[in-house]
Order: structure tokens, then sequence, then C-alpha cells
């Protein structure tokens, strides 16, 4: 049955208490989702459009000075929607999680995605997004798993779906609920920053003056469990957990200071040393000159409506801040911040990507709380989410994916190399990049010229960088090819095998080659073809002079082996005769054989084993397989085969 035409869903409906945010960041008064005269009020009136328009105005984002900051790219990064992220939270239809708001993930032990969310539409629903079955509604809730498997994570059954977090008891008869912000894995537990908003009319929630930590315990299988709370704060317009970053050393959290009377925010931000962040009174908190210790001296950083997501710049040395900016309401453009240090100060917001959804669902599609995704980040980029969300009710009933989550990929700002032939010929593609990446290989080449390298001046003065050398990308350059005259080295065999020639400048060094002359060792290379001067042996390194040279391979002829004895001279049929060779001529690569009536060829039978004690020695272990009788055994090597003689023999018996 649809549930349009069910009056228990009807009443449900109307009576949801959710508050999925129409604004970046933090407030302390949140509108409530589906209620169009509410939300109409809040958008076009309310909180949201302070901080968007002071932010344009002075032109400073969540910067107090706008200071231009110099761990800011030089160029405007480029942002491009995630169709597969997006399709990973389109693909929830349940039974479960449908729908929600804020997305905010960390990765657990395991290996698995954590996404929390607030308000969470729980049922069924077709790919085309029509909710086909609303099981309920909660405050917030989890998806885990592996991106091709998330699971929902909800207190309660799916037909009795309870809040993940429970809401805190009625008091002075208000509802109290938590919504989600940062999560971090510390110490074996998932931590969630939470913050308390008490819902005072049919459309509108405001801050309690509460905010935790919620501490889920990891079980080795299944999902996360809720095991208790931790308050984080002791000034009640504090609200901890917008953003969260580290420097290796200390956890960064970033909260809202919120002034109810002006209904407006303004940034801290506290450090704690890691693995202690649940342990509160390791807190300190920036005062604006330095790190301290109590909550009540923390300083404003800055305006906290535009600040939703902090992470190290990727591809860069500093920070990076994520928010919602400009003048239309609602905002529709996903803006960056930058700053060299996580308590800032923040350049002027740099506008990335322009969220198509507002046009595309107009007049009653919004959108907030951009956020980072570092874990599921590739290098050099940054994964970016924003929740949407409606005016209209209805609307998400009939298309849930506008209830979803959608995911941006930004990419740090590129640098080009261009390679420039300077004298040479050729063709080759510049290189752009953003991280440190190996330059191309040479392709160019010039007549009578070997490359030496590159150089950001052509005529060699600047900056040099080797052939394939790593390239930082932080700036656009001109690298010039750098030439030298060539001077050959000819290697002449001298009865051997061929070997090519090597080039190079006047100086430079080459490793020599080895070569082979069948009968014959290679005593090395020398300046002439008999006598001259030894220059070096196989894999000597050699200076080639100026003007070239040619060297050539000189050789000792190895002599035919003999044999004089063998011993002993005799073993069974089935081998495993160890035996000691005497005789001549014995090098390195000799191999021993037993023949069988046909001298050295076919049918001869190879000993195993053979070890090259000396020159006059060598020791073996007969084959089995051999015909009865006395035979003939050889020495075989590169100067020829030992001949047959009356102490070169072996008898199978």
């Amino acid at each position: 049955m649809s549930i349009f035409g069910c009056l228990r869903w009807s009443t449900l409906v109307a009576s949801l208490p959710s508050r999925g945010r129409a604004f970046a960041g933090r407030s302390g008064t949140s509108k409530r989702l589906g209620v169009m005269a509410t939300v109409a009020v809040v958008i076009g009136g309310g909180f949201m459009t302070l901080g968007v328009a002071q932010a344009s105005a002075a032109g400073t984002g969540g910067d107090l000075t706008g200071t231009v900051s110099t761990c800011a790219p030089s160029a405007t990064p480029a942002a491009t929607a995630d169709t597969s992220l997006d399709n990973v939270f389109a693909g929830q239809l349940g039974p479960g999680w449908i729908g929600g708001d804020m997305a905010y993930s960390t990765q657990l032990p395991n290996g698995q995605e954590a996404f929390a969310f607030n308000d969470t539409l729980i049922g069924t629903a077709q790919s085309d997004g029509q909710v086909t079955h609303l099981q309920g509604f909660v405050h917030n809730s989890e998806l885990v798993g592996n991106l091709s498997s998330l699971q929902s994570n909800y207190a309660g059954t799916y037909t009795a779906p309870q809040t993940l977090i429970p809401d805190t008891n009625t008091t002075g008869g208000y509802s109290y609920l938590w919504e989600v912000g940062s999560s971090d894995v510390e110490n074996g537990e998932q931590l969630v920053f939470v913050n308390e908003y008490k819902v005072v009319s049919a459309g509108v929630d405001t801050f309690s003056g509460r905010s935790a930590i919620a501490v889920f315990t990891l079980p080795p299988t299944g999902l996360p469990i809720f095991q208790s709370l931790v308050n984080d704060s002791t000034v009640a317009t504090h609200m901890w957990g917008n953003g969260m970053t580290t420097d290796g050393t200390y956890n960064y959290i970033y909260g809202t200071n919120w002034n109810h009377v002006v209904n407006q925010g303004w940034m801290d931000v506290a450090r704690v040393p890691l693995n202690h962040t649940a342990t509160v009174s390791d807190w300190q908190y920036w005062n604006g000159t330095t790190w301290v210790s109590g909550e009540a001296n923390a300083v404003v950083t800055g305006n906290s409506n535009l600040f939703s997501g902090v992470t190290h710049e990727q591809g860069g040395t500093g920070y990076e801040e994520v928010n919602l900016a400009g003048t239309s309401s609602p905002p529709s453009t996903i803006a960056v911040s930058y700053s060299c240090s996580p308590e800032g100060p923040w350049s002027p917001q740099v506008p990335v990507y322009t969220i198509p959804e507002i046009a595309q669902y107009s007049p009653d599609e919004f959108a907030y709380t951009p956020n980072f995704h570092p874990e599921l980040s590739a290098t050099g980029g940054l994964v970016i989410s924003y929740s949407l969300n409606s005016t209209v009710w209805a609307d998400l009933l009939n298309n849930v994916h506008q209830y979803q989550p959608r995911f941006v990929q930004l990419d740090n700002a590129s640098y080009t190399v261009t390679f420039n032939a300077n004298g040479g010929t050729g063709t080759m593609a510049a290189e752009t990049h953003n991280v440190p990446t190996a330059l191309t290989a040479n392709a160019f080449t010039r007549t009578g010229y070997i490359f030496t390298g590159w150089n950001t001046v052509a005529g060699g003065t600047g900056t040099s960088y080797a052939n394939g050398a790593t390239y930082p990308f932080t700036a656009s350059v001109t690298l010039y090819a750098q030439w030298a005259v060539a001077y050959t080295v000819t290697f002449n065999a001298n009865g051997g095998a061929a070997v090519a020639s090597l080039s190079g400048p006047d100086g430079s060094s080459i490793t020599l080659p080895s070569d082979t002359h069948a009968g014959y060792t290679f005593d090395g290379w020398f300046t002439a073809a008999s006598g001259g001067t030894e220059v070096g042996g196989a894999g000597s390194s050699y200076t080639i002079p100026a003007g070239g040279i040619t060297l050539y391979a000189q050789w000792t002829a190895v002599p035919v082996p003999t044999v004089s004895a063998v011993s002993p001279n005799s073993g069974p049929l089935t081998g495993g005769t160890a035996i000691t060779i005497t005789g001549t001529g014995f090098v390195t690569g000799a191999t021993v054989v037993i023949g069988q009536g046909n001298g050295a060829g076919s049918g001869a039978i190879a000993a195993t084993k053979v070890v090259v004690v000396s020159s006059t020695k060598i020791t073996a272990v007969t084959s089995g397989g051999a015909k009865s009788g006395t035979w003939t055994l050889f020495v075989i090597t590169s100067g020829g085969t030992s001949a047959a003689n009356s102490g070169a023999y072996f008898t199978y018996h």
C-alpha cells in the first residue's frame, strides 16, 4: 500500500521531530525536515543568511582577518561530482536506512567505514527513489561496512526502530535529542561528537547547552554498540565536533560558541593529545595567542556558520576547511579556505563547486553541512560530502534520493612542466600533476650530442634535474634539455662476439662490457689488439676520453683438457659413485661424461655434482643407467674434449 494512503503514517509524518539543517556548520537553532512554514522562515530571514551575508561582505569566510594564507594553492582546485560514491547511498533501498543527513565518517579498525547521520528514514524504497514503505524515523543512525555492503545501525528493530544514541528524557515538557558531528576511532572505540537539542515547537529545535562524546564499543564482528556519553563542555554556549583533524601529535576539535541573543555563532578550537579525546580534562583551548587549559579561555577564531569540516590540505603543507558560500538563499556553492596552522587564521573563501541539485529540484531543495572524508580520499585530492533536503515532505517520499548525501572529488591545484628540446629534435608532452611525481623520461635526440639532464635555464645555470627525477609540482616550469658533445668508445672484439659501442660526454663514466670467444678466456680491454695498456675487465668503470677511443678485447686460449686418472675407477650400474679425476686444463664450467662406446657424444652418461677443484682436479658423481663394461671418461671444456688414454676410464658393473 502507498504510504500516502495510510492514515497511520500520515499522522506519524505530521509529528516527526526532524532537524536536518539548512546551513553549513552548527548553529543554536535548527529547522525540522519537511515542515514548510518554519523552514521557509529559517531559510529566508534567519540565522543562515546572517553568516553567509557577513562572509560575502567581508570576503573572509571563516577567518576574522581575511589573511591570504601562504599555504593556499596558487590555483583553484577542481571539483567534480563523485557519482560512484553517490550511487553507494542511492543504492540503500532498505529494508533499513533509506535516507539521512550529515554523513560524518570514520574508518574502523577492521577497515570498514562508519557513516553517522542525524534524522534518518527507516523503510524501503524503489530505485527511482519512491518510498514504498516508511517504517519509522529516528534522530540518528549509522551505515557501517564496506562501501559495497553497508549495514544500517540503529536501535530497536526494523519493525520498531529507535534512535541509535538515545533521546534524553523529557524535561519541563520538552523533548531532547542528540545531533551527530565528527567521528573518530581511539583506543579501540568509536567516538562520535554529539550536541543536544530541545524541541521547542513543531518545526524548530534549539541547542540545550549540552555537548558530549558518544562512545561506541567495537565488537570483533557486528555493528558498533552505543555505550555511554562523555560530557565535553562546561560552557552552556559551546557545541563541539563541527570538525576534527590531527597533526600527528594532537587532535584538533572545532566547535561553535553560540550567542542566542543575536542568533549567531563563532568558531572555537580545542586540542588534545592523540588517544585522549574522551579525557576532556586533557583538552587545551586556543586563546588567540597560545594553548591553555580552561574552556572559558577559548576565543573566537572564525564564524562557525561557515565551517563544517577541517582536514589536512592534500598535496600541501597546511589545513583546509569547507563551507557553504554565496549570496543566494539557500546557498548553492561549496567553498574552501586555507590556513598554515589548525587554529588559523584562515584565507578568504575559494568557491569550488556549484551544487546542482538546488537548481534541479528548485524551489524546494536545499543543501547544507559539507564535510571532508579524508580516509576515502586519494593522494592529491579530497572527498567532500554535503546533505540534501527539501522543504516539502512529500518531495522526499516521492524521491528519497533528495535526502541522501552527495559527494564531490576535490583535486588540489595542479602545475605543469613543459619540456624544451633546446637544440634537439622530437616531441614530448607536458606533464601536469599536483603531487611530487617522476618526470617523463627524455625522448629528445640531438645528432652528435648526448642528453645529460634538465635545467630550468637553457644555458644550464638554473636548477638541474636528472632524467626521470622527481619534480615537486608546486609551480609550473619549462625544463630545457641539456646536451654534451658525444664521444664514442668503440669495442673491437678481436675474434670474439661483436660488442656495441658506448657514447658519452668527455669525462663521463661507462661500465665496460664482457665478451665471449669459443675456446678462449677473456683477459680484458686493451688499447691495442696485442700488447697495449689494459683499461679494465668486464664490469669495470671507464672514463670516456675526449675524442673517443677504440678498445680491443684480448684473449688467452683455453687448453684442451687431459685425463690421467680416475679414482675409484669402477662402480655399480645404478651410479652414485663419488670419483676424483686428475689431469690438466680443467676450467670452470667443465662437464664430465662416461662414454658408452660412442665417444663423448651420443649415448654418453653425464656425471653429476661436477666440481672443478683446480686446473688439475675435478670431483663428480657417476649417474645410473649405463651399460655394463669399461668405458672412456671424458672431460669437456671450452678448450675441447679430453682424449682417450689408459688412465681415462670407468667400469660399470
